[in-house]
């Protein structure tokens, strides 16, 4: 089983989380307030 990824937080707004891990970014929602609107 591989080791998971070490994301680096790069930019972190009010409701949006921005990461990168090698050539890779990740975009995360961060609303729990609308639960998967």
């Amino acid at each position: 089983m591989s080791e998971p990824i070490a994301w680096t937080p790069i930019k972190e707004f009010q409701e949006i989380i921005f990461s990168q891990h090698g050539g890779i970014a990740k975009i995360s929602i961060n609303r729990p307030q609308v639960h998967n609107a």
